[in-house]
């Protein structure tokens, strides 16, 4: 998402929390209680006052936004291919 933002010169505020923070603090449960992110994962992204979760869902939102994704079937078909062997790699650390 950053690496997104930056290449399009969109300004954004990075406000990072350690994750032992975020789920020994007590942030997670308050994100779940009020409703802004039911399953409880970071990153929390707020665009235009609305709330997203799922962070490769979200950089194909910024990209759409962006108008880089969803006008190529091809170049858009290897780029769901690096996120979700991302996704993969991630999910085989845990």
């Amino acid at each position: 998402m950053r690496l997104l933002l930056e290449d399009a010169g969109i300004p954004f505020t990075d406000e990072r929390t350690p994750y032992d923070t975020f789920t020994k603090a007590g942030v997670k449960d308050a994100v779940v209680n009020d409703g802004r992110n039911p399953a409880g994962h970071v990153p929390i992204v707020t665009i235009d006052g609305r709330v997203y979760t799922e962070h490769i869902s979200v950089c194909r939102y910024i990209a759409r936004r962006l108008g880089v994704y969803g006008n190529d079937i091809e170049r858009d078909y290897f780029a769901d291919a690096v996120a979700d062997s991302y996704q993969e790699w991630r999910n085989s650390c845990t």
